[in-house]
């Protein structure tokens, strides 16, 4: 309009590219992505060369030296990455030599992991030229994003989809991240502290490391709930400002960390810290080769016979130990914040993604944002607001809400059976011209309709005698409790805590011990010992000895490990807040504190943006824990029509606690429990209860 106002015209051509932009934004976002992502991370590179460079030329031998070791570091680690990825099926001798051509490329092995990954004609032939394989992308999904009949309930979340095929095609990026960008970074932020030596490259260099890695973050802050997944995403980021402002402050108010207090205090945990890393580290490298060394001698299994032992598990694994050292360092230093979302809220759990026409409307109906319309599961507020209704967070109704929900689940757990066998005749149910994926909702719905199990409707395999035990128990709690949906709520929590807690012990447990040749001896001591002096005198008994040394060694590094980083992590995460006083007092140092201020600050406004997505993310983590696992059904069970019959027993559930409390203010107390308990006998049906 400016323009035509001005009397400048707009030309077709312009117009023409502007009208597709407006109409694929979304794909021209994802290219300027891609674009900022490359960009930044050849920048970094080139910045990073060219300071050291600097530091050579102005004799600033100690700071060119790490800076060179940081490069040979990510070269050796870029090398291992492309053998690893394009050579594995190849000969070991072939990957010798794959390993050696691609060291000296190693900086440019990023980019070309990234223009791979969207299996590019020419380079997937010279790939196969040179006798290596071509990365498998998703050739078996859909390029049109539509269903087959086979995928129903598997509808994965738009977000996750996208974050997956980032996270294939900038895994250079995110090994950059990690073994270059972030240790050259710290190294040029001490520097700058140390030296005085504040330059225009520098300043930009440290710039691009922040923000190669802060720009990451989204490929492991994944949350079905937005406001959830901006949270985890800051918690990086808060990570990575606060890691480069504690560097900054070590060296601005003392010549060195340890004549500060408070600095010493920081460096100790850290060096402790890691130094159990380490020492940790590798007797856990050890017990795994030495593990693998034992089965592969005892093993009729193809798979897990080596064709070079000392190769394949010693010498591979021992240099994949060594080359971790730099991005396990940072990692440790990092991650404070950034557990919560690995950690605490599984970011990186596939399961809300992969249901997630499943579990979206199921947490917006648990929220009290979903209701029914003409049989339709249809939102009646936006989804997933920051802040939910005091109606939803505090009343009864959230109650109802989710006891009707593990109530349901509970039973769906006991008659999993029938389901199956519903499902498989599902065709029969089929009238003409259904298609074989509505057939199958339509025989869900069918089964959810009828079901109204109390007793397992099968014998339980051990590993899933847990989830069953919890569904008894939710049945025995909203018995208990049918007239009081708060208490039931608090005890199927306790219940459903205890039960994922034993769940993850059992699992971990089991898969360890089916996959040790030396942990599953463990059970006793006189099991253990037993095995240790019938294999005295062999090859078998010697591995398994020096295996029981390093699990020995890992137990006793764990003593100190774990109350040292519980200690670090919360310290180092108020430390550069604890140097912040610092920029507002008057000649409290003869150093600029320009650049440690200014990243204290930045690490401050990730707090505070943390701090206001809090309530969200504490409302719906509780549903999300609150509610039972809803793990290992059949795919066809993932779907809205299941999320329709909660809502329907919700309802019930609702109108039987009016109908007690009508009754209650009319006849009392024990005349209404005397009434409903005539009702109950009578009804059983309608799901009551």
């Amino acid at each position: 309009k400016r323009g035509r106002r001005e009397g400048v015209q707009e030309t077709p051509l312009l117009a023409s590219a502007w009208a597709w932009a407006l109409e694929n934004k979304w794909r021209v976002l994802d290219v300027a992505h891609d674009a900022f992502t490359v960009v930044t991370s050849l920048v970094d590179i080139i910045t990073d060369i060219l300071v050291a460079v600097d530091f050579y030329q102005k004799g600033h031998m100690l700071f060119f030296l790490a800076s060179v070791i940081i490069f040979v570091a990510a070269q050796f680690a870029y090398a291992f990455l492309f053998t690893a990825t394009w050579a594995k099926e190849r000969s070991n001798l072939i990957k010798c030599f794959v390993f050696s051509l691609a060291l000296p490329f190693g900086q440019f092995i990023p980019v070309f992991a990234y223009l791979e990954s969207y299996r590019i004609p020419a380079i997937d032939h010279l790939l196969v030229a040179l006798s290596l394989k071509p990365t498998a992308l998703s050739d078996d999904r859909l390029a049109d994003g539509q269903l087959s009949d086979s995928d129903l309930g598997t509808a994965e979340d738009s977000l996750w989809n996208y974050i997956q095929r980032k996270y294939t095609a900038h895994a250079g990026f995110l090994v950059e991240a990690f073994v270059e960008a972030v240790p050259q970074g710290v190294l040029q932020t001490v520097a700058v502290i140390v030296l005085d030596d504040t330059t225009a490259l520098n300043i930009f260099s440290i710039l691009m490391s922040v923000s190669v890695v802060a720009s990451k973050g989204y490929l492991v802050a994944y949350s079905i709930h937005r406001p959830s997944f901006t949270f985890n995403y800051l918690c990086i980021a808060a990570d990575a400002f606060n890691l480069f402002a504690t560097a900054t402050w070590l060296f601005s108010l003392e010549d060195s960390p340890l004549d500060s207090p408070p600095s010493a205090w920081w460096c100790w945990l850290a060096i402790i810290g890691m130094i159990c890393c380490a020492f940790g580290g590798f007797f856990l490298l050890a017990l795994t080769m030495l593990d693998d060394h034992l089965k592969s001698l005892k093993s009729r299994n193809e798979d897990q016979i080596y064709k070079s032992v000392v190769f394949e598990v010693y010498i591979t694994r021992l240099l994949a130990w060594i080359l971790a050292v730099i991005p396990c360092s940072v990692i440790y230093v990092t991650m404070k914040l950034s557990l919560l979302p690995v950690g605490l809220f599984k970011s990186l759990d596939p399961e809300h993604a992969s249901h997630a026409a499943f579990y979206r409307p199921l947490f917006r109906f648990l929220a009290g944002s979903v209701g029914r319309d003409r049989g339709i599961l249809a939102p009646c507020s936006p989804p997933f607001q920051p802040t939910l209704t005091r109606q939803a967070r505090f009343g009864k109704d959230a109650d109802f809400r989710l006891k009707a929900a593990n109530l349901f689940i509970a039973q769906a757990r006991l008659g999993q059976q029938d389901l199956t066998q519903e499902l498989t005749r599902y065709r029969h149910r089929a009238k003409a011209g259904t298609t074989a994926a509505k057939a199958m909702e339509n025989a869900v719905a069918y089964w959810a309709e009828r079901l109204n199990t109390t007793t397992p409707t099968r014998r339980a395999e051990p590993a899933e005698q847990v989830q069953l035990d919890l569904a008894l128990e939710i049945m025995r709690i909203s018995e208990q409790h049918a007239e009081n949906a708060n208490k039931a709520r608090q005890e199927m929590r306790a219940a459903n805590m205890s039960a994922s807690a034993n769940a993850a012990l059992g699992e971990t447990s089991g898969e360890l011990h089916a996959r040790s040749e030396v942990l599953r001896h463990t059970a006793s001591a006189s099991e253990f010992f037993g095995v240790l002096w019938k294999e005295r005198g062999t090859k078998a008994g010697f591995l398994r000895l020096l295996a029981s040394f390093s699990l020995g060694n890992i137990l006793l590094t764990l003593v100190v490990w774990v109350p040292t980083t519980a200690a670090f992590v919360a310290y180092s995460s108020v430390f550069s807040l604890t140097q912040f006083p610092h920029c507002v007092a008057e000649n409290s140092s003869t150093r600029n504190l320009t650049l440690p201020c200014t990243l204290t600050s930045l690490y401050v406004v990730c707090l505070f943006g943390l701090a206001l997505l809090a309530p969200a993310v504490y409302h719906f983590q509780t549903l999300r824990t609150d509610l039972v696992s809803v793990k290992d059904f059949p795919k066809p069970f993932y779907t809205p029509v299941v999320v329709k019959e909660i809502y329907f027993r919700y309802t019930n559930i609702q109108a039987r606690s009016s109908l007690v409390e009508g009754l209650q203010d009319r006849v009392g107390p024990d005349n209404a429990a005397e009434v409903v308990s005539y009702l109950d006998e009578c009804n059983r049906q309608f799901c009551y209860s």
